[in-house]
């Protein structure tokens, strides 16, 4: 039987996206409970090939937070016949996006605790399982480019 292989290619940092809330009172707002929003984008390049997107949103309406950041990892990932299957697809939407989610949680630690404010680190999580999620709810999209 033959296993299928996912390869990441390379990976590039589309976007970050950090601002300074100058107005935020810390004796005011002592802790803080964090919801990160965190979206996938999937793009077909071909038949083998697909550019997976992780963005993560920290932000909120309810409390006020002492900054906004948005992070964008981009990741070209190699898996042949990806779309042929249930589990190549699987494969492309879930495993794409644990390989992903360490290089952002890092890149969110970096920017804030180069901000000069506490530095954020965001829990392991199985942020996979909060896109399976999500899809019971709706259809799943891929985008081809």
């Amino acid at each position: 039987m033959e296993h299928d292989v996912l390869k990441l290619n390379h990976y590039s940092v589309e976007k970050i996206d950090f601002h300074l809330n100058k107005n935020f009172n810390p004796k005011a707002t002592p802790t803080i409970s964090l919801n990160p929003d965190f979206r996938r984008n999937i793009r077909k390049i071909d038949e083998n090939k697909a550019l997976v997107e992780l963005t993560v949103i920290i932000q909120t309406k309810e409390v006020q937070l002492p900054f906004y950041l948005e992070v964008t990892i981009g990741g070209l990932f190699t898996l042949e016949h990806w779309e042929e299957s249930e589990n190549t697809l699987n494969l492309m939407k879930n495993q794409t996006i644990a390989i992903l989610f360490p290089l952002i949680r890092s890149l969110v630690t970096v920017v804030t605790a180069n901000s000069n404010i506490p530095p954020l680190m965001l829990p392991l999580l199985d942020v996979a399982a909060l896109f399976e999620e999500s899809e019971k709810r709706k259809k799943f999209d891929i985008h081809v480019q």
